[in-house]
């Protein structure tokens, strides 16, 4: 309800402050202008878009990453191979960094 009302004082607004001053024949040309300027835009946009897809097509080159190793965690980590085996069953892990300071985190 307060979202009609609003629409309506809106477009009241804009009566008020655009088309009484102009006119209504004034208004409708800055609205004929106003759409040629849109559809220039979008049809720049969709060539741009088409020579993109022309120019690159559906090539991906992304380079992924391999996938991580359990040893790889447990080296980067720090920790033995079986801790970072039984941390991956678990549901929540409270990780406490001695190193950390207050003031960092």
């Amino acid at each position: 309800l307060v979202n009609i009302v609003m629409w309506i004082v809106g477009l009241r607004f804009i009566e008020i402050s655009v088309i009484e001053p102009l006119g209504y024949k004034e208004m409708i040309e800055l609205v004929s202008k106003m759409g040629w300027i849109v559809l220039v835009v979008f049809l720049i946009f969709r060539s741009w878009g088409f020579y993109n897809y022309k120019r690159f097509g559906k090539r991906s080159r992304r380079m992924s990453s391999p996938p991580v190793t359990i040893e790889h965690l447990a080296e980067h980590f720090q920790i033995p191979v079986e801790q970072v085996k039984n941390m991956q069953l678990q549901k929540e892990i409270v990780w406490n960094n001695p190193g950390l300071s207050e003031a960092s985190k």
